[in-house]
């Protein structure tokens, strides 16, 4: 936005600028012409934090949304364009917001502190006062930005230097910025922390774990489900960096390649069947159920189409067992659809001639099959 030279008997606002939700304070105090439209007071706040404003943003003064409308954004009955700071009437001490980053939103509260004449030979707009390096915008709100910047313990935050600098233009950077502790912190968050957040996640939901956690550990601050999903996310991806180049297959390899393979160093656990069990004593049939998932020691394969697949995606070296139990299972059925085959119709050229029963020759079959895979027979 183009500076604005004063005119004799201008009047300018002294607005307090603050980011909300994050402690210690980020503010700036800004002076702006009354003559500023809402539009130009977005790129003014821009400005102030550092920011690039290429997220959709919109003002609540007085009850009213100011915004620009976008295609396939929100849309604004009052164009901020159009509407000068003059116009709105605000009075000393009054408040509005600003909203930035609709997915990840940033909430700027602003008040006027003072309305004043403005000095001679004096430009504006002009930030007068500020505390800390403006957060990057991309960071998701508040919460991302004291996660990343605050490192949480067991027993509460770490509040240590984190300063942020700017990067030399003599060469291109990924960022306008750097900070080197958050460099070093990636996670920001201590190792058992850490542990606790995705073993409490693992068997309830985010919320849940927030609560619990917040009850049974003095973390000071209150723990935010989706701090506890970056969390569990964050765990998860090194974890899956760890595991190494995912591979489609290893069927299609040759012999040689399959034993230059690094062995597991744990066994794959597959569950691939459970049950209900329930109190001897019980006194309902939905009194005291619960479910265990039985079979979670070996992977096996007993032809369903969810889990045919399944060796194809194992380590070559992967000891590969039958699970015989299923397979006389699915061998069981069958035999029970086999006594309900019809008889096939006599030959015309013997008419004389009774047909074999074909489900008796079926049955026989299979339960030859049974007993050969028990067996090891072939």
């Amino acid at each position: 936005m183009a500076d604005i030279s004063p005119c004799p008997g201008m009047t300018v606002y002294r607005l307090r600028v603050v980011i909300a939700g994050i402690s210690p304070l980020i503010w700036r105090r800004l002076e702006v012409a009354v003559s500023t439209t809402v539009a130009g007071l977005h790129a003014i706040v821009q400005t102030a934090f550092g920011w690039s404003g290429e997220h959709l943003h919109r003002f609540v003064i007085g009850g009213t949304e100011y915004g620009i409308s976008y295609l396939g954004g929100p849309g604004f009955r009052n164009d901020a364009r159009q509407v000068r700071l003059v116009g709105l009437d605000l009075r000393e001490g009054e408040r509005f917001i600003y909203e930035y980053n609709f997915s990840g939103p940033w909430r700027v509260d602003l008040r006027v502190e003072q309305i004043a004449r403005a000095k001679p030979g004096q430009a504006y707009p002009r930030c007068t006062g500020g505390r800390r390096a403006g957060p990057p915008e991309d960071w998701d709100g508040p919460w991302a930005f004291l996660e990343r910047t605050q490192p949480r313990t067991l027993f509460g935050t770490l509040r240590l230097a984190s300063p942020r600098w700017w990067h030399c233009d003599c060469r291109d950077q990924p960022a306008r910025t750097l900070q080197p502790l958050a460099e070093l912190l990636p996670e920001r968050t201590t190792p058992e922390l850490a542990y606790l957040q995705a073993r409490f996640a693992a068997f309830v939901s985010y919320g849940i774990t927030a609560d619990l956690l917040g009850e049974l550990l003095p973390l000071g601050r209150r723990l935010h489900p989706a701090v506890v999903r970056r969390a569990v996310h964050a765990v998860a991806d090194r974890l899956d960096t760890e595991l190494g180049e995912e591979r489609p297959s290893f069927i299609d390899t040759c012999q040689r390649d399959r034993e230059e393979l690094p062995r597991p160093d744990l066994p794959i656990i597959v569950g691939l069947d459970g049950g209900y069990v329930h109190f001897s004593q019980q006194r309902s049939r939905a009194d005291g159920w619960f479910e265990v998932i039985a079979g979670k020691a070996i992977p096996a394969c007993d032809g369903g189409e969810d889990i045919r697949d399944i060796p194809c995606y194992l380590n070559a070296q992967a000891e590969h067992l039958l699970d015989w139990f299923h397979l006389t299972m699915r061998i069981t059925v069958m035999t029970g659809m086999a006594r309900s085959l019809r008889p096939p119709p006599p030959d015309p050229e013997f008419p004389d001639t009774l047909p074999a029963g074909l489900a008796g020759e079926v049955a026989a079959q299979l339960e030859r099959l049974k007993w050969c895979s028990w067996n090891g027979a072939r």
